[in-house]
């Protein structure tokens, strides 16, 4: 899954003005097997840290959790969420961000 939302991640990440960088996060949902072989239901938080002057990241801080009790099924969700003028986060629109994922079961 990475390899496939990663890419995608940057290329929206790069388009953003320098001053709004800092206020974007990017989430999945993914299904890990555990070295036992139980099947973990993971949601990855992906924060973009610290970027160079031409606004390419350098630093991507990833955070995972583990949502197995909340999320039975295996289906993908990926979703970036915004830091608004008053503090609150917000889902980006699907309008707002291209969602040509090669994997159609990835969802904005």
């Amino acid at each position: 899954m990475q390899q496939h939302v990663h890419p995608f991640m940057v290329r929206f990440f790069e388009s953003l003005p320098m001053e709004e960088k800092g206020n974007y996060k990017f989430c999945f949902t993914a299904r890990h097997t555990s070295k036992e072989g139980r099947d973990v239901m993971l949601l990855q938080n992906n924060i973009f840290m610290k970027w160079d002057e031409a606004g390419k990241p350098l630093v991507k801080l990833i955070l995972y959790t583990d949502i197995s009790a909340y999320k039975k099924d295996s289906s993908a969700l990926f979703y970036i969420t915004r830091l608004n003028e008053t503090g609150e986060l917000e889902v980006v629109p699907s309008s707002t961000a291209n969602t040509s994922l090669e994997r159609p079961s990835v969802l904005l």
